[in-house]
């Protein structure tokens, strides 16, 4: 992965890092082509998954620091910006698509952000600023776990079907979309769910813990050089993201159509 490590980001986390993508593309596995996997990743081992988070995870920050306090107005003023104190142990946040949506929506003002000594363009979705949370260095994340957290943040990036002018517009009044395709943003879960009430659960097709479970599935049954630890490990992480996809049975059944991995701008 050649996703670019902002300074402020730790030694230790940076070396985790190291970890997880050597990790990642060492994977040996089994899958054929025309399965899901194929269809998400373009391919059927682990250079694909690797060329994945190349195309939707451009860089890294860290947990601390607000994300306000890096917004810069290239021209006129600069918007408020909000940033959340979450109470949870978050692995990572896909910040840069949310942020993309935000400067988009206000034009013709132009929002940059800071990463380093260089102000990043919100060009596109694909933008790819990755928020590093605290539970991505947790003892209890081990680096199968972290790897999925990856993938899963990578599907972030991808505005399936474009977004229209009208919910650009709500944004800016603090509504945000409820199951839009673009950026997969979740949903909250429904009473009697686990995650009930939290914002955990993916309520369209083949969102992000769609394609988290996609990828621990394979490496839990046919992972050749993982032990028995790290293929149970996928194995509940799979699971666990299965239960959050409130469409699965219609999504297995065909009838809401195969993974869609293309990123598209604003309707107007």
């Amino acid at each position: 992965m050649n996703a670019k490590v902002d300074p402020s980001v730790k030694k230790s986390t940076r070396a985790l890092l190291v970890e997880d993508v050597s990790r990642l593309a060492s994977v040996e596995f089994k899958t054929e082509d025309g399965t899901y996997f194929d269809a998400i990743f373009g391919g059927t081992n682990s250079t694909h998954v690797l060329s994945y988070l190349d195309e939707r995870i451009n860089y890294i920050i860290p947990e601390k620091g607000k994300i306000d306090s890096r917004l810069v107005a290239l021209r006129d003023s600069l918007i408020d910006g909000t940033s959340s104190s979450a109470k949870v142990k978050t692995m990572a946040t896909n910040i840069g698509t949310v942020l993309w949506m935000v400067k988009e929506a206000s034009a013709p003002q132009q929002i940059g952000f800071r990463f380093g000594d260089r102000v990043l363009e919100l060009d596109s979705s694909h933008v790819g600023i990755i928020q590093l949370g605290a539970g991505y260095k947790e003892k209890f994340a081990p680096s199968i776990v972290r790897q999925s957290t990856l993938i899963h943040e990578a599907r972030h990036s991808d505005c399936t079907g474009g977004i229209k002018r009208s919910v650009l517009d709500d944004l800016l009044k603090g509504i945000f979309p409820e199951n839009s395709s673009c950026g997969h943003l979740h949903v909250k879960c429904p009473a009697g769910h686990d995650y009930a009430g939290y914002m955990a659960c993916d309520k369209g097709a083949w969102g992000a813990y769609a394609v988290e479970a996609v990828y621990g599935s394979v490496i839990s049954k046919t992972c050749t050089n993982c032990s028995e630890t790290e293929k149970q490990i996928a194995l509940i992480s799979a699971l666990d993201s299965v239960s959050r996809v409130l469409v699965l049975d219609d999504m297995l059944a065909g009838r809401l159509g195969p993974p869609d991995m293309t990123s598209s701008g604003v309707i107007e």
